[in-house]
């Protein structure tokens, strides 16, 4: 059984430090956890904010949410503690749309999650990024194969159009999509390998 974990956004400029552009609470509390399961699954898959100045998806993004992961700064950088990867940039938040000139993630990226028996995904920020991806991933028929780990992301809770994380995880488990805790994804996956 072929498994991955799809970390989002994982970036200096999402953490809660008070340098970082948009801080989200408890980034730093995943790193732990997230390389856990790191050591645990056949593949890690980083995707990841990459915002040129003067790329047009990005400066869509900028009126939204300020500039933020601008290559060449500490906030595009990656966090520390997390094993490397496969990465994959992406100049909006959305996975399935914000990559490449055509607007699609690199074949590479879209087959490796694709092809995969199992896909564990975190990071930040719930609500946005992670929900883009996974609404994405239902649209394409992944719900069955999707596990988001409920101890490995975090959320902007409360911030203007921005759904919270219980709203989130109940329209996922409606959609089809488990929402596991850490321990049982841990369980999960040990028993797996």
């Amino acid at each position: 059984m072929r498994t991955v974990f799809v970390e989002i956004d994982m970036r200096n400029d999402f953490a809660d430090d008070p340098r970082a552009a948009l801080p989200v609470p408890g980034t730093y509390a995943l790193v732990g956890k997230m390389r856990v399961v790191e050591d645990l699954v056949d593949e890690v898959l980083e995707t990841f904010d990459h915002h040129e100045a003067d790329d047009e998806a990005s400066q869509k993004e900028f009126e939204i949410f300020g500039p933020h992961c601008v290559p060449g700064t500490w906030g595009h950088e990656r966090i520390a503690g997390l094993a490397p990867s496969r990465s994959m940039p992406k100049n909006t938040y959305d996975f399935w749309k914000g990559v490449g000139m055509d607007g699609a993630p690199p074949s590479w990226a879209e087959e490796l999650v694709m092809g995969a028996d199992l896909i564990y995904v975190g990071g930040v920020v719930t609500g946005i990024c992670v929900n883009a991806f996974i609404n994405g991933a239902i649209e394409k028929g992944l719900a069955p194969k999707l596990r988001v780990i409920s101890d490995c992301v975090a959320n902007l809770e409360g911030a203007e159009g921005v759904d919270s994380t219980e709203d989130l995880f109940n329209k996922w488990t409606g959609a089809g999509v488990t929402v596991i805790g850490f321990d049982e994804a841990i369980k999960e996956l040990t028993e797996v390998v």
